[in-house]
């Protein structure tokens, strides 16, 4: 069971906070990886788009990174100004900030999307998507 907090962030006169969850704390028994793209393997895919005089639509990944669902379910102590209980555990069910399985999770959803509803295929020698 890992702990969560708020973080805070100022801008100008606003604050902006966060639920993150404190995986760092605990035991690292697993290392989950998940690839990043390279400058060249953004230049040929938009080579390809150009090529295929297909549709290129920026996106804020950020946010999409947090539709993410997880494998197995992780558990988390509340904040305690959120606690309604002392034995109060909750479960999560999506990614969320600080997690070390939610970029893992991220990318094993972006590639069966990509599989399933907009037909690419997988390369076989792909190892950070399981």
């Amino acid at each position: 069971i890992k702990d969560c907090v708020w973080c805070y962030k100022r801008k100008g006169l606003e604050v902006r906070c966060r639920l993150c969850v404190r995986d760092y704390a605990t035991s690292a028994s697993v290392e989950y990886h998940a690839a990043t793209p390279t400058n060249a393997a953004v230049r040929i895919l938009l080579a390809l788009a150009s090529y295929e005089k297909a549709l290129v639509v920026p996106g804020d990944f950020v946010c999409a990174f947090m539709q993410a669902r997880l494998r197995e379910p992780e558990y988390a102590n509340p904040p305690e100004d959120c606690k309604e209980s002392p034995d109060e555990v909750w479960e999560c069910h999506g990614a969320m900030n600080g997690l070390r399985m939610a970029a893992q999770s991220c990318v094993n959803h972006a590639a069966k999307v990509m599989v399933t509803q907009m037909g690419f295929d997988q390369m076989k020698t792909d190892l950070f998507v399981n």
